[in-house]
């Protein structure tokens, strides 16, 4: 006996599910007179999807220390194993990093895992796998520090950096005075990008400059100082 939508009527409604592929259903049907007469049986079929992936990952830059996130969404889909390997010559390895088993994989972004690659291998309801495309971390580099700077009272002295990606970071320049080591936001012009143009002034004499560089999950990292010298 089941207790399914309209058990009790003539016509029956049930939940298509994995599990009740193959399920055989008949009714009893019982007349007037209380004499019973038993239906046909049929069979429920459960057809079983495929996964289609419809959001591939992506490549991701990040600061060392700090953390990389890559997602897959696929439809239909009953588990996730994502894969890495050192670089295209190499075969692909299983991966422990967090959330190695859902469709979002987490990984430490350490210096020697720039360049590394990241698949993730997906399962759908018919038991097949479909694989994603490869997707690279890019670890982010200091290419240049803020170097010293000699200017004149009067002028503008120009302190600038550059990173490995500059379109996947944030800039913030700060300042100290000299003889102290308290450091401040700058509203200099450019103090949001990688060049800082400072107005020389006496009292700057001694001023050092450095940035704060932020990714896109905000980890940081900051430049050496760089000392302005007034002429």
């Amino acid at each position: 006996g089941t207790s399914m939508q309209g058990f009790d009527t003539d016509t029956l409604t049930v939940k298509a599910t994995a599990s009740r592929n193959g399920y055989q259903y008949r009714c009893v049907i019982t007349c007037g007179d209380g004499s019973q007469v038993l239906s046909d049986v049929a069979t429920l079929s459960v057809i079983m999807p495929e996964a289609v992936i419809t959001q591939q990952p992506s490549d991701q830059a990040a600061v060392s220390g700090g953390i990389a996130k890559f997602r897959v969404v696929a439809s239909d889909a009953v588990s996730y194993r994502w894969q890495y390997r050192r670089n295209e010559n190499e075969e692909w390895f299983g991966t422990s990093m967090d959330g190695y088993r859902t469709n979002v994989l987490t990984v430490s972004v350490t210096d020697g895992r720039d360049g590394y690659e990241y698949r993730c291998v997906i399962t759908g309801m018919d038991g097949t796998q479909v694989i994603s495309q490869p997707a690279s971390l890019h670890v982010l580099q200091l290419v240049s520090q803020p170097a010293d700077q000699i200017g004149a009272a009067g002028g503008k002295a120009v302190f600038s950096v550059a990173v490995s990606d500059a379109d996947a970071v944030s800039y913030r320049w700060e300042y100290c005075r000299a003889g102290t080591d308290d450091w401040h936001n700058t509203s200099m012009e450019g103090y949001h990008t990688d060049t800082l143009v400072v107005a020389v002034t006496e009292n700057r004499n001694g001023y050092r400059y450095r940035c704060v560089i932020t990714d896109a999950t905000g980890t940081e990292m900051i430049t050496e100082p760089a000392t302005l010298t007034v002429e």
